[in-house]
Parts: C-alpha cells; sequence; structure tokens
C-alpha cells in the first residue's frame, strides 16, 4: 500500500462507522476488488482489535490537497 486515509461515518446501531481508502502501490490486473477487500479485511482482523476493523475499505484513489490532507472525504462517505 502507498496510501490509506481512514475516516468514520455516520453509523445507525455503533454510532460511528470506520471507512477506509487504500491507494496500492502495485496493482495485480488478475484480482479483483471484491476479493482484494475480503483479504485487506482478514489483514485488519488479524492485526487489530475487532471494533478497529474498517466497515468497508476502497481501494483506489485518494483525492488529497497539495499538503497531504484528504480532500472532500465526508462528502464521499455520505453520498455514496
Amino acid at each position: 500500500m502507498s496510501e490509506v486515509a481512514v475516516v468514520g461515518y455516520p453509523h445507525d446501531i455503533k454510532g460511528e462507522g470506520i471507512f477506509a481508502f487504500v491507494v496500492l502501490k502495485h496493482t495485480n490486473k488478475n484480482v479483483d476488488e471484491a476479493t482484494l477487500t475480503k483479504e485487506l479485511k482478514a489483514l485488519c482482523k488479524s492485526n487489530i482489535a475487532a471494533y478497529a476493523v474498517p466497515d468497508f475499505i476502497m481501494v483506489g484513489s485518494i483525492c488529497n490537497w497539495e499538503w497531504g490532507l484528504v480532500h472532500n472525504f465526508r462528502h464521499f462517505v455520505l453520498v455514496h
């Protein structure tokens, strides 16, 4: 992974859920996003507490400002 951004979003049961945006260094064209997401969740589950595992993981790009902060992440999470 080259970049990861983790943000909270409103969740009806937990109060706040976890949404992770992941940018890969190298992409494998043969692996679909669903399989990759499952693998990333399994990796998280084996290394961190269950309550800290992201509910959603999106693999792709992150829109950054020039100083590195994630731009419009709340809008993306709430709309999508």
